[in-house]
């Protein structure tokens, strides 16, 4: 009898990639190439993700009226922020900034130009801001935290303040994936 490996699991989701990006290829234009590789890449994606997480495409917006480029990959909380999705087009969805989790792009070649554009499309999502109002609680003027998945916010210290500008892990990660 053997048992379940999960370091198997995750390989095999990653052999599956490969070849459904390789099997992409025959979409025939550049742009219906990318598209069958972002769908693979969202599709595999998923199942590592825990439940009240979800993948989409679209754009990221903010409170102030900002808005990123076309994000090929967004993951984000499903339960606590809406998406708009016009028609349910998933090029037309946009995802409010503070339920996204992290952004991605899956780009086909390796070369300046592309790298370049993956990195200003990232650029237009780390440059919005989260909605984040300050209360005093007793110890000054500070913006709460929620941890994500978690309904509830928490006062916050000095310490441990929602700071967007100055603390990598409140802003949103972001990747890029060359195939």
């Amino acid at each position: 009898m053997s048992g379940f490996d999960p370091a198997q699991f995750v390989n095999d989701i990653g052999q599956r990639l490969v070849w459904e990006f390789a099997n992409a290829s025959k979409g025939g234009t550049p742009g219906l190439k990318g598209s069958a590789r972002e769908h693979t890449a969202r599709v595999q994606l998923v199942k590592l993700l825990p439940a009240h997480v979800s993948m989409g495409t679209g754009l990221l917006i903010d409170s102030y009226a900002g808005q990123s480029k076309q994000q090929d990959i967004v993951i984000f909380e499903r339960d606590f922020y809406p998406v708009y999705s016009i028609n349910d087009a998933p090029d037309v969805t946009y995802f409010p900034i503070e339920g996204v989790i992290a952004n991605g792009e899956v780009k086909s070649s390796v070369n300046k130009k592309d790298l370049f554009k993956a990195l200003d499309n990232i650029r237009s999502a780390k440059s919005l801001r989260r909605y984040a109002h300050k209360t005093d609680e007793g110890l000054g003027h500070l913006a709460s935290f929620r941890n994500f998945g978690m309904a509830v916010s928490f006062a916050a210290t000095p310490s441990d303040e929602f700071n967007q500008y100055l603390n990598f892990r409140d802003q949103i990660y972001s990747s890029i994936q060359f195939t």
